[in-house]
């Protein structure tokens, strides 16, 4: 009943319901009712309750934890989003973080000097959460201030991450051969190490000056620019490049750029864009397995032909199920390919086969599930994060 009375008053958004929703809060325990009134106060709240509310991003209940930050969205008010901004500085980096996803989720552009600066700080997690906040709320001509943030990150899976948040900004450039240009300008009056390392971002933005840049980097007589244009290419943003870098791999007597040559060509080659079609993804696949000159290389391409919804797919993957070295990325491709249903249906006694293989042979519990399944014509759903792998399961119409 409380639950109830509280979604009401919220619902009505009476302000003078407020003290009474705080006074609940003081003085009850029940973590149903204290949720609820949690969420009353984003429609019933206003500065007063910032610190209540910003407290709560800590908690240990999830319940609380999603209801404050719901709230703290919702909370009405010119001055929130600055006061939440401020915060950030004395904060925990974890009460960081959680204030940071707030401001992206208010569209809190006045915050983005803030962000900035985080971005730019000591602990990996929270620069990581700002630059999704500056991909969700920056525009290109705030690249200026962002790039440095991309050199701050350390290499690898969070500098990865931070590239891709510059390739959404500049994506809000409505000429693709434009998007580049801010990345390629400030890249100008940096070191010629600096400027290596965002050789990479350009590639992902793409476009004519983009691949310009690249193609500079891989005439270089400096190993390291080659090598940072021949790395860069595999990155490219699209699968228009997968052709060159066929015609690389092959061409190159480098052991250690043919390996990176091929991996990139491996990923172009199985990019879904609208460049090219499910046939066109299967021959790249089907070449790269001709050019394969080890397990990791077959096994990266039993795994990316799975992204091409062609029978030839599964063909190509079936040979490999009792192969035990490729066995399991070859049963996972080929319940993949099962899961569009309109390619198992139009080659219905080809994947009944292929299915009752990967049954005979599969260790797994999730594909083999799902191959079971789908033999019997259900459908799988795919689990959300946090969500057991073994999905809620309906039967196809």
């Amino acid at each position: 009943a409380q639950t109830g009375l509280l979604s009401a008053l919220a619902d009505r958004g009476d302000a003078a319901a407020r003290p009474a929703v705080v006074d609940l809060l003081k003085n009850n325990k029940d973590a149903i009712v204290r949720t609820a009134a949690i969420a009353a106060l984003g429609k019933l709240g206003n500065q007063d309750d910032l610190k209540f509310l910003t407290e709560l991003l800590g908690s240990k209940s999830v319940g609380e934890k999603g209801a404050s930050h719901q709230s703290l969205v919702m909370l009405r008010g010119d001055q929130i989003s600055p006061a939440l901004a401020k915060m950030i500085a004395q904060a925990s980096p974890t009460m960081q973080v959680g204030l940071i996803q707030v401001l992206a989720a208010r569209q809190a552009r006045e915050s983005l000097p803030t962000l900035v600066e985080t971005a730019m700080g000591e602990d990996k997690l929270v620069r990581t959460a700002a630059m999704i906040a500056l991909g969700q709320l920056a525009k290109p001509n705030d690249l200026a201030n962002i790039l440095p943030a991309v050199l701050k990150a350390t290499a690898g899976a969070e500098r990865d991450a931070a590239e891709r948040q510059i390739v959404l900004i500049t994506g809000r450039e409505k000429d693709a051969d434009q998007r580049a240009a801010s990345v390629l300008k400030f890249s100008a009056t940096r070191p010629a190490a600096e400027q290596i390392i965002l050789l990479s971002t350009v590639a992902r933005i793409g476009g004519k000056a983009a691949l310009e840049a690249v193609d500079a980097a891989i005439v270089s007589n400096d190993p390291q620019q080659r090598a940072a244009g021949l790395q860069a290419l595999g990155k490219w943003g699209d699968s228009s490049v997968a052709e060159r870098l066929f015609q690389l791999t092959q061409q190159s007597t480098n052991a250690s750029e043919r390996a990176l040559l091929y991996k990139g060509f491996v990923r172009a080659g199985a990019m879904r864009d609208k460049l090219q079609n499910d046939a066109q993804r299967l021959q790249r696949m089907q070449q790269a397995m001709q050019l394969a000159q080890s397990k990791a290389e077959k096994t990266l391409v039993i795994e990316r032909a799975r992204t091409a919804y062609d029978v030839g797919a599964l063909r190509l993957a079936h040979p490999y199920v009792q192969q035990p070295e490729f066995s399991n990325v070859a049963c996972e491709t080929i319940v993949e390919l099962a899961h569009q249903r309109d390619l198992r249906n139009a080659h219905k006694p080809e994947f009944e086969r292929a299915l009752d293989l990967v049954l005979s042979v599969s260790k797994d519990e999730v594909v083999l599930d799902r191959a079971d399944r789908y033999k019997k014509g259900q459908t799988w759903y795919r689990p959300k994060p946090g969500e057991a792998k073994s999905a809620a399961v309906g039967k196809s119409k």
